[in-house]
Parts: structure tokens; C-alpha cells; sequence
């Protein structure tokens, strides 16, 4: 092979790969977003994060707290909302709000009153 032939096969080498790059950058834009489009990906992205960040499902769930000891304190504070449960170990800490009212009882293993605080 001589130097002229190499010489050719090199340049094309080099100019078939500029091209292919050239076609494929083209391509991978070819459906570029717009930017109310990519607006609307932004907000919908912050919304689900913000959800996820705010969601307050555990502390409300009974998950853990025995139904004997929600039971007892459905009974004696029927009228109570916004019920947050807290397990740990082997007490249960109830907040909740009475007649506008912040309470919290913590209650032991057998569902006897530990402590209340107004």
C-alpha cells in the first residue's frame, strides 16, 4: 500500500466519522422540547417531590398501636382530630387536639395511661 492510498483512507476515515457524529447529534434533536414543555415537566417534577416530602400518612396510621389501646382512647376522646401516633419501643404517644386544644397522653405495652400533658 502506498502513501497516497493511506493517505486518502485516512482522510475519508476521519470524514466518515465527522459526518456520522454531524448526523447523529442532528438527530437526538430532532424532537427538542420546547420550553413550555420543558416548564411543565419542572412543575409537574416540584409537585410530586413536594407531595412526597409533605405526606404525613405515617404519623396518623395506627400501624404498631394496639387496637385495645385506640379503642380506649376512641372512647374517652371521641370528639378528638387531627390524631398523630407515635410508637416507640414498648410506649405509644398519642397528639392530638380537643376543642382547639393541643393534648398528649403516652400510653405503656398494656395500654395503661402513663402520662398526659395538656
Amino acid at each position: 500500500m502506498d502513501w497516497n492510498t493511506l493517505r486518502f483512507l485516512c482522510l475519508n476515515r476521519d470524514y466518515m466519522w465527522l459526518r456520522f457524529a454531524q448526523i447523529a447529534s442532528l438527530s437526538c434533536f430532532k424532537h427538542k422540547p420546547t420550553l413550555s414543555k420543558m416548564k411543565k415537566y419542572l412543575f409537574a417534577s416540584l409537585l410530586s417531590l413536594a407531595l412526597f416530602a409533605c405526606d404525613d400518612a405515617n404519623d396518623a396510621s395506627t400501624d404498631g398501636v394496639p387496637a385495645s389501646i385506640v379503642a380506649a382512647f376512641n372512647a374517652a376522646y371521641p370528639n378528638a382530630t387531627d390524631v398523630e401516633w407515635d410508637v416507640e419501643n414498648d410506649s405509644y404517644e398519642v397528639e392530638f387536639e380537643v376543642n382547639g386544644e393541643e393534648m398528649e397522653i403516652n400510653y405503656d405495652g398494656n395500654g395503661n395511661i402513663v402520662d398526659i400533658d395538656d
